[in-house]
This record gives structure tokens, sequence and C-alpha cells, in this order.
């Protein structure tokens, strides 16, 4: 076989390559960024017990974990256990008959909920922390 033949078939294989290969990393890109962002929940233990933390989805109760007196923990939380973007949590302190719940929470994928149990139950409270700068949209300057 000529040289010019084996040139022509490597070139049209290289051609071939470089066409298809961007597309495809594109494409996987792509589905991480559609992939639903979890949500998270930073808790704050103020109270002088430690304190179990149940997530209420639907009606059901998840046990997420426990935080420890004066301790913060994180948990993430997947999408199943906020459906329709809706959730309620459960503040359970350990050797104690008293409970604090929240009312509904409705949160987006990505954001994170910031849970302060106080001493004193009834004056715990939570926010919702905005989504992260690179993941809001971007705004343009003119």
């Amino acid at each position: 076989m000529s040289p010019r033949p084996v040139a022509a078939v490597l070139l049209a294989t290289l051609l071939l390559g470089a066409c298809v290969w961007p597309f495809g990393k594109k494409d996987e890109d792509q589905a991480e960024e559609l992939a639903p962002q979890p949500v998270t929940l930073h808790v704050t233990n103020h109270n002088w017990a430690d304190v179990v933390i149940y997530v209420l989805p639907s009606g059901s109760r998840i046990r997420l974990g426990s935080v420890v007196t004066g301790q913060q923990v994180d948990f993430v939380l997947p999408p199943d256990y906020t459906p329709n973007g809706a959730m309620s949590l459960l503040v359970d302190p350990i050797g104690s008959r008293e409970t604090f719940r929240t009312g509904t929470i409705l949160v987006s994928p990505g954001q994170r909920v910031h849970l302060v149990v106080e001493n004193q139950l009834s004056t715990s409270n939570w926010s919702i922390i905005a989504l992260q700068a690179a993941t809001a949209p971007a705004i343009a300057e003119r």
C-alpha cells in the first residue's frame, strides 16, 4: 500500500474523532448540570440537651441524625426528602417529652436551610439561605 492512501485513512480517522469528541462531552456536562442539587440542612444546637433531627416529607418521619449540645452539624437531604419542594423538621431533645416542629418549609434544589435549636424549644427558628452565587443566573451588564 502506498503512503498516500494510508495518510488519507489516518487523516479521515482523526477528523472523524475530532468531530465526535466535543459533542459527547457537552452532553455529559449538561446532564450533570440538570441533575437536581440536594438541599442541605445546617443545625446549630443551643439547647442544653443533645437533639435528634427528623425530616417529615409527606407525613413520614425520617431520622437524619443527632446534634450534640453546643455543636453544629450539616445534613444533605436527597431530593426524595423534599417532594414538591416541601418538608417539615422535627427536633426531639434526648430525655425530654417536649419537641419542636417547624411548619412547612418550601425549598428549591441547592438551597440551604439553617435551623437554630434554642434552649427553650418554642423560640427555635429556621431560615433559608439563597442559592449559591455560582448557580444563580448571571445578570448582563450594559
